[in-house]
């Protein structure tokens, strides 16, 4: 009887504490609170250069565009990434021209960014989706080509 009485307030000190914020304990870390970790389970679902948005969704998947069009978009669907930042890095010839940040709200959530691009600015254009430690989620490249050919 001693040992249920023992067992039922050692039990009752340990609920008291769980609920208390003010009480702290030395357990292990949870492997899964650290940013860095949460953000290695996530994915990127879909990303793709496209011409346009349409209620949160990419009109067309752009593999090329002619230099007589200025204006394009990129577009990411993202999994897993909750509470954290993901970037959108525009790059042409190994410049960085743009970074736009999104902080991710959901679970699952969809971002997109708009790039004007200079006509002068033949070839690939890349933009790789990094998260806040700087890992490159995802790289997609258009070719911007003269027009004409």
């Amino acid at each position: 009887m001693k040992l249920i009485v023992y067992l039922a307030i050692l039990l009752g000190s340990f609920v008291a504490m769980a609920a208390d914020p003010a009480v702290t304990t030395q357990e292990a870390p949870d492997v899964q609170s650290t940013p860095a970790d949460r953000q290695s389970s996530g994915t990127v679902r879909r990303a793709n250069f496209t011409s346009g948005i349409h209620e949160h969704e990419p009109v067309d998947n752009l593999l090329s565009l002619s230099n007589v069009e200025a204006t394009v978009y990129f577009f990411t669907e993202l999994r897993g990434f909750a509470g954290h930042t993901v970037t959108h890095r525009w790059i042409y010839n190994d410049e960085v021209l743009a970074e736009v940040k999104f902080d991710v709200a959901g679970q699952r959530w969809r971002v997109w960014s708009r790039k004007t691009l200079l006509p002068s600015w033949i070839g690939e254009i890349y933009v790789n989706v990094v998260d806040e430690s700087g890992r490159v989620l995802s790289t997609n490249k258009l070719d911007y080509t003269e027009a004409g050919q």
